[in-house]
Protein backbone atom coordinates (compact mmCIF):
# COMPACT_ATOMS: atom_id res chain seq x y z
CA UNK A 1 0.00 0.00 0.00
CA UNK A 2 1.35 3.35 -1.07
CA UNK A 3 1.90 6.22 1.57
CA UNK A 4 1.37 9.98 -0.04
CA UNK A 5 2.31 12.98 2.68
CA UNK A 6 1.19 16.34 1.59
CA UNK A 7 0.49 19.99 3.16
CA UNK A 8 -2.44 21.69 3.43
CA UNK A 9 -4.04 24.63 5.32
CA UNK A 10 -4.67 24.20 8.94
CA UNK A 11 -8.58 24.55 8.32
CA UNK A 12 -8.62 22.30 5.68
CA UNK A 13 -7.32 19.96 7.89
CA UNK A 14 -9.62 20.92 11.03
CA UNK A 15 -12.62 20.51 8.13
CA UNK A 16 -11.36 17.23 6.94
CA UNK A 17 -11.35 16.07 10.50
CA UNK A 18 -14.57 16.72 11.23
CA UNK A 19 -16.19 15.70 8.40
CA UNK A 20 -14.35 12.18 8.81
CA UNK A 21 -16.00 12.24 12.33
CA UNK A 22 -19.80 13.02 10.70
CA UNK A 23 -19.14 9.78 8.69
CA UNK A 24 -18.07 7.51 10.85
CA UNK A 25 -14.44 7.08 9.32
CA UNK A 26 -10.90 7.70 10.17
CA UNK A 27 -9.03 10.75 8.11
CA UNK A 28 -7.28 8.07 6.33
CA UNK A 29 -10.40 6.35 5.41
CA UNK A 30 -12.33 9.37 4.62
CA UNK A 31 -9.80 11.10 2.05
CA UNK A 32 -9.05 7.56 0.79
CA UNK A 33 -12.99 7.72 0.14
CA UNK A 34 -13.26 11.46 -1.67
CA UNK A 35 -9.98 10.52 -3.68
CA UNK A 36 -11.74 6.86 -4.83
CA UNK A 37 -14.91 8.86 -6.12
CA UNK A 38 -12.47 11.61 -8.31
CA UNK A 39 -10.78 8.45 -9.94
CA UNK A 40 -12.80 5.49 -9.86
CA UNK A 41 -16.25 5.87 -11.57
CA UNK A 42 -17.94 3.26 -9.35
CA UNK A 43 -17.52 5.88 -6.55
CA UNK A 44 -19.15 8.80 -8.02
CA UNK A 45 -22.41 10.83 -9.28
CA UNK A 46 -24.82 8.65 -10.69
CA UNK A 47 -25.66 5.43 -12.36
CA UNK A 48 -25.29 6.68 -15.51
CA UNK A 49 -22.68 9.09 -14.85
CA UNK A 50 -20.98 5.72 -13.47
CA UNK A 51 -21.39 3.50 -16.58
CA UNK A 52 -20.74 6.75 -18.85
CA UNK A 53 -17.17 7.15 -17.48
CA UNK A 54 -16.66 3.48 -17.68
CA UNK A 55 -17.76 3.59 -21.47
CA UNK A 56 -15.61 7.17 -21.72
CA UNK A 57 -12.34 4.81 -20.13
CA UNK A 58 -12.67 2.03 -22.04
CA UNK A 59 -12.71 3.93 -25.49
CA UNK A 60 -16.63 3.12 -26.06
CA UNK A 61 -18.16 6.41 -25.50
CA UNK A 62 -18.78 9.08 -28.88
CA UNK A 63 -18.15 12.78 -27.27
CA UNK A 64 -20.67 15.02 -28.96
CA UNK A 65 -18.93 18.40 -30.03
CA UNK A 66 -21.44 20.70 -28.75
CA UNK A 67 -21.07 22.33 -32.37
CA UNK A 68 -23.11 19.47 -33.44
CA UNK A 69 -26.88 21.07 -34.37
CA UNK A 70 -30.21 19.27 -33.99
CA UNK A 71 -32.71 20.63 -36.66
CA UNK A 72 -35.95 19.46 -34.29
CA UNK A 73 -39.04 18.67 -36.61
CA UNK A 74 -41.33 20.98 -37.25
CA UNK A 75 -44.28 21.26 -34.38
CA UNK A 76 -47.41 19.67 -37.12
CA UNK A 77 -43.96 17.14 -38.48
CA UNK A 78 -43.53 16.06 -34.70
CA UNK A 79 -47.42 15.66 -33.91
CA UNK A 80 -48.23 13.69 -37.21
CA UNK A 81 -45.05 11.25 -36.63
CA UNK A 82 -46.26 10.87 -32.77
CA UNK A 83 -49.91 9.62 -34.43
CA UNK A 84 -48.03 7.54 -36.23
CA UNK A 85 -45.74 6.17 -34.08
CA UNK A 86 -49.03 5.37 -31.52
CA UNK A 87 -51.12 2.85 -34.21
CA UNK A 88 -50.26 -1.18 -34.19
CA UNK A 89 -49.87 -3.32 -31.79
CA UNK A 90 -48.50 -2.74 -28.33
CA UNK A 91 -45.14 -4.30 -27.10
CA UNK A 92 -47.12 -5.80 -24.52
CA UNK A 93 -49.62 -7.32 -26.56
CA UNK A 94 -46.35 -9.03 -28.33
CA UNK A 95 -45.13 -10.28 -25.14
CA UNK A 96 -48.75 -11.52 -24.37
CA UNK A 97 -48.79 -13.34 -27.74
CA UNK A 98 -45.57 -14.63 -27.50
CA UNK A 99 -46.43 -17.01 -24.14
CA UNK A 100 -49.47 -18.36 -25.52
Amino acid sequence: MAQFSLRIPDDLAEDLKADARRQKLSVNGYITHILSSVSDPNYGGTEAERVRERLRRAGLLEELSDELEVERPAGEDFERARASAGKGKSLSDYVIDGRR
